[in-house]
Formats: structure tokens, C-alpha cells, sequence
């Protein structure tokens, strides 16, 4: 009987091994996979240097606009502290 408690044994072994392999890899999967990006990234629409667009490398902006906080604005848009 000792060889067929052994054999009922491994065949457990082998079946909860099994069991937590597929449970293990079924949580590895991605989520985002197809969804769109969650940086924050400025619209494909909006160009460098625009108007409430990111300003150009040299914190520059197109002309008649100014580069505040990394953003082009209007001139005389400043940042308004409402605390």
C-alpha cells in the first residue's frame, strides 16, 4: 500500500502545482494592453509654441504669445494664486 499512497501523492503534488501555475501566470496579463496612455502628454493636436500648448525647448513661444509654467498663454495671463 506504501506505493500507492505515493502514487496518489505525487499525483496531488502535480495537480496543485498545475493548479497554482495557471492561477499564478492568469494574473500576469496586461490591462492596458489597447488602452490609451495614462501620462500625461498633451493632445496630438497641439503643437509646441501654441497657444495652451507646451512652449518650445528654449521656453519660447510662437510670436505674440509667452511661455508661462511651460505653457504658451496670452501675454498679461498670468498665474493667479486663488488661496
Amino acid at each position: 500500500m506504501s506505493g500507492m499512497k505515493r502514487i496518489r501523492r505525487l499525483g496531488t503534488l502535480r495537480f496543485v502545482g498545475g493548479l497554482l501555475a495557471l492561477l499564478y501566470l492568469g494574473g500576469c496579463h496586461d490591462d492596458t494592453a489597447g488602452s490609451p496612455s495614462t501620462e500625461t502628454a498633451p493632445p496630438q493636436e497641439c503643437e509646441d509654441g501654441t497657444l495652451g500648448c507646451p512652449c518650445y525647448n528654449n521656453d519660447s513661444c510662437n510670436e505674440g504669445l509667452e511661455c508661462l509654467a511651460d505653457v504658451c498663454e496670452e501675454p498679461g495671463a498670468e498665474e493667479t494664486d486663488s488661496g
